[in-house]
């Protein structure tokens, strides 16, 4: 379809021929407009997306784990010196502090400040409020493409 074509959709998925999207592009889309909406919300907190996830992925990691910047580029799926230079500038902000493994003094403890905790936190409520917004439209999507007729409709992928 060309960009001039699908951009004649509403947002409900009709064009004006009363033809719909296909499932799985309806479903990418909305859930485009949500991490779109996210991404906005850690661009005005003032942070870039790597540091985001970085902080999020240090927030998500169980008490008893000590985690350092190999845990991190192992969930992130990210190079050592990425994590490296992202760490470097959240310490620098107070956002995270870093510690010296007491066992293994080669590692390097990571520690989310009670300021990096705040941010994380104030991101979280406008990424809910986005959620709130795009959630009704995700799951319509999802729905659809997840029932017979709409994987009849693809071709049953």
């Amino acid at each position: 379809m060309h960009r001039a074509q699908f951009a004649s959709f509403n947002k409900n998925g009709a064009n004006v021929n009363g033809r719909y999207r296909d499932p799985f592009c309806e479903f990418s889309l909305s859930v485009w407009g949500f991490l779109h909406a996210s991404k906005r919300s850690v661009i005005e907190a003032g942070l870039t997306v790597m540091e985001y996830d970085l902080m999020l992925a240090l927030s998500a990691c169980p008490q008893r784990t000590c985690p350092n910047i190999a845990i991190l580029c192992e969930r992130l799926l990210i190079h050592h010196h990425v994590a490296s230079e992202a760490v470097g500038r959240l310490a620098d902000r107070e956002l995270l502090r870093t510690r010296r493994n007491a066992r293994d003094r080669r590692s390097v403890i990571l520690i989310l400040t009670a300021r990096g905790e705040l941010l994380l936190q104030q991101i979280a409520v406008r990424s809910v409020e986005a959620l709130r917004e795009q959630g009704p439209r995700i799951v319509r999507s999802l729905a659809t493409l997840t029932r017979k007729n709409g994987l009849s409709r693809m071709g049953k992928m």
